[in-house]
This record gives C-alpha cells, structure tokens and sequence, in this order.
C-alpha cells in the first residue's frame, strides 16, 4: 500500500457491511471499533477491500487492564516500519532559525497528534506559533528569537511523531 487510506472511505465501506450499528475508524491507531450484529469476517473483508491490508480481530484481554468481554476490534496492521525516532537533523541545515519556519513531521494525522504536537512546540522558549496541517504533513513555526532545530526535533518526538530531516 503506498497511500494511507482515507477514514472516510474505510467508514463507508464497512457501513455498508449488514448488521453495523455504529462504528468508529481511527486510522493513527489502525483500529476500527464496530458494534451490532455484523460477522467480523465481513468487516474484515470490507477493511481489506479498502485498504488492501489484511484486518485481524482483537479478543478480549488482548489490552492491558481489560478485564471484561469489551466488543470486538479490528486491528489494520502497517505494511512498512516507521521512521526511527530522534532522527539526527542534517548537517547542511542551519541550528537555529527566527521568524518563520515550515518542518515536515510524519504522524500528525489525529486530533490528538496536532494538539500534542502544538503543545510540545509551543512550551519551547522564544515560539510565538505553531500551526499543524494534516493534509499537507507540516508544521509551521514561528519564532520571535532564535530557536534551536534540535528542541523542535525533541519536542515533535515527545509529542509521538517524527520530524523529517
């Protein structure tokens, strides 16, 4: 797969699945939460129709500190590893930067990411704002005195994503 599956297109295909109450599709987490009477396996076929992974069903226990029978989960594995974390900053970039600056980060792509993200950049010293795109994979920050690339890369990595060099 070389494209991330749109979690639209993922909740359609498997409303469409007979016996779907609700559903809930959060592609960061690659989990998909169903309820109602509908087979697994054809919510798994829907889940690999459209994403052109193989989907696996969850059972209960499989989390830590679940105890009691909790309703099925499907889980959409990743067909590639993810970037390593703490990725060294290239030599030929300049340390700092004031005023306006654009990064690449992978992972921004729930709600909680771009307000983790924002929260992270927005505590280093000197970072007047910080706005995340989803859609475009950026984040822009800006400064109003010189700001070191490195706490940008530390931060981004606390916040559970990664900055590209």
């Amino acid at each position: 797969m070389t494209a991330r599956p749109d979690a639209r297109v993922v909740s359609a295909a498997i409303s469409d699945v007979p016996g779907v109450q609700t559903l809930l599709v959060d592609l960061a987490t690659r989990t998909v939460r169903v309820t109602g009477s509908a087979d697994p396996a054809a919510v798994s076929a829907a889940v690999t129709a459209t994403t052109g992974v193989s989907a696996t069903e969850s059972q209960p226990g499989d989390f830590p500190g679940e105890s009691t029978r909790a309703p099925p989960r499907l889980f959409i594995p990743t067909p590639h590893q993810p970037p390593p974390r703490s990725t060294p900053m290239l030599s030929e970039t300049a340390p700092n930067f004031t005023a306006l600056t654009t990064f690449t980060v992978t992972g921004t792509s729930c709600a909680r990411c771009q307000v983790a993200v924002t929260e992270e950049i927005s505590a280093i010293e000197g970072v007047e704002s910080v706005d995340v795109d989803p859609a475009t994979g950026t984040v822009t920050v800006t400064a109003d005195r010189p700001v070191d690339r490195a706490d940008v890369a530390a931060a981004v990595d606390e916040a559970g994503c990664v900055l590209v060099p």
